[in-house]
């Protein structure tokens, strides 16, 4: 989905295209799920690293939002990470293409935010579950060791968390704070409680 250029039928209206991108979007994200819930069988902290050119997350949330939450709610519940990797490698400046007319450009701008709202994903997937974005670098396999490493050292915190009846339905968000200088934290950003668990409805 790199250049997101459709071909046959399905490309001849915009609405065709559409439609098109939303089921791709809908596959992609239901493979991963598919791949988490397997891994939730494995005790301890998973990790998926997922290469790709990245889709356009922007358009998919504002016609159905329900499965990309659905599978970050997952993927976290299931205590798996998502390393996403962009394929794309470095890609030149716009403005300097022969075509841009100058850093201002129609072209420039438009290749810029196009880019963008097509990456966009993958750190949202990152952050979402815990993991990181390797993105703007032509070396894969440096990206793919890194999150490996990574992947090889981590401590699995638990932790009690009363939900009050106000807070019913709402997103709780997680907060670790560690002791000592130049140290990252990476974990899922909260979670939405499961009230028939707590006894509240």
């Amino acid at each position: 989905m790199r250049d997101l250029k459709l071909s046959g039928p399905i490309a001849d209206t915009r609405e065709g295209q559409s439609a098109e991108l939303r089921r791709r979007f809908a596959q992609t994200l239901g493979a991963i799920q598919q791949i988490g819930e397997d891994l939730s069988q494995v005790p301890g902290r998973k990790s998926i690293i997922w290469m790709t050119s990245g889709m356009p997350l922007r358009a998919a949330l504002l016609d159905d939002s329900r499965v990309w939450h659905d599978t970050n709610e997952r993927l976290s519940n299931w205590n798996v990470a998502v390393y996403a990797v962009d394929t794309s490698g470095v890609l030149g400046n716009p403005s300097m293409l022969a075509e841009g007319g100058g850093p201002r450009s129609t072209v420039a701008r438009v290749m810029s935010r196009d880019r963008s709202a097509i990456t966009e994903i993958l750190p949202a997937i990152a952050e979402r579950t815990g993991g990181r974005a390797y993105m703007g670098t032509n070396n894969l396999a440096k990206s793919i060791r890194a999150a490996v490493d990574e992947s090889l050292h981590y401590y699995h915190l638990t932790f009690a968390s009363g939900v009050a009846p106000s807070r019913q339905g709402a997103f709780i968000p997680v907060r670790v704070k560690v002791k000592g200088k130049d140290l990252e934290v990476r974990h899922r950003e909260g979670y939405f409680p499961d009230l028939s668990q707590a006894g509240l409805r």
